[in-house]
């Protein structure tokens, strides 16, 4: 496992939304100019009234720097080792297939499950429901999300294979009883941003994100980031027992 704390073993910078003494001092002075005009405006993030048309040059600021956010998954005992391995892949038909073929041979789903599960889901020729999904990573990037409410963590947690798979199902129970609860904790080049429409979607925008916590407002914060994580970007896998995990009283326990 990766080492923790504020900086990688690579010595690049960890950015966490949650805790203002890892913001690079840019961040700072960003967010402490706002405070002022709009402290008591607003109890949420997303109604804050920071210009939307700065978010591009607010991005910026993370050049040089990571941001650390929380993807929310259920995974089985060898797809922990393949994240390990290989960091986090974004979402593709591809994906599925090995995700639903892998959870066959190590006999967590029968044969007629596992055609069932390659034929039907979001991303497959005949239903593109979800198509928007394809080619990201989904993410958290507050802890607010985990300590305050289940609501948006929850159905991720207590469900094996992601929204691209489970959503379109109404077997879901089935695929409750399979894999474990899972944070994968994450940091992400979110300063290079690839362009659109490949480009990283924040809500709220990132730069209302860092003044809403610099106001101590509600924040919850998702990141739909449109590249993969490499190996190396996977800093914690946690599952119910590590502390860390179990810290979120909200969160499924199996």
């Amino acid at each position: 496992m990766m080492t923790t704390g504020t900086q990688l073993a690579s010595g690049a910078h960890i950015v966490d939304v949650d805790d203002s003494t890892t913001w690079p001092s840019t961040v700072v002075n960003y967010t402490d100019k706002w405070v002022q005009r709009l402290r008591g405006s607003t109890s949420y993030a997303t109604d804050l009234e920071v210009p939307l048309e700065e978010e591009e040059d607010f991005r910026r600021l993370f050049v040089c720097h990571l941001l650390r956010a929380i993807h929310c998954t259920r995974l089985l005992p060898h797809e922990r080792e393949w994240i390990r391995a290989r960091g986090l892949r974004t979402a593709s038909a591809d994906l599925i297939a090995d995700r639903v073929q892998g959870a066959y041979e190590r006999g967590a789903i029968n044969e007629e499950e596992c055609d069932a599960l390659l034929s039907v889901h979001a991303l497959a020729p005949r239903h593109g429901q979800m198509g928007t999904r394809e080619g990201q990573v989904c993410f958290v990037l507050s802890r607010q999300l985990l300590d305050h409410s289940s609501d948006d963590a929850a159905p991720l947690l207590r469900t094996w294979g992601g929204e691209i798979i489970y959503m379109i199902r109404s077997d879901r129970k089935r695929l409750q009883s399979i894999g474990s609860p899972t944070l994968i904790i994450a940091a992400l080049d979110v300063g290079a941003d690839p362009a659109p429409p490949q480009r990283h979607h924040f809500s709220p925008a990132l730069n209302r994100l860092f003044v809403g916590a610099r106001l101590g407002l509600k924040i919850g914060g998702n990141l739909f980031y449109r590249a993969a994580v490499p190996a190396q970007g996977v800093l914690e896998i946690l599952q119910p027992g590590d502390a860390e995990y179990d810290r979120h009283l909200f969160l499924p326990r199996s």
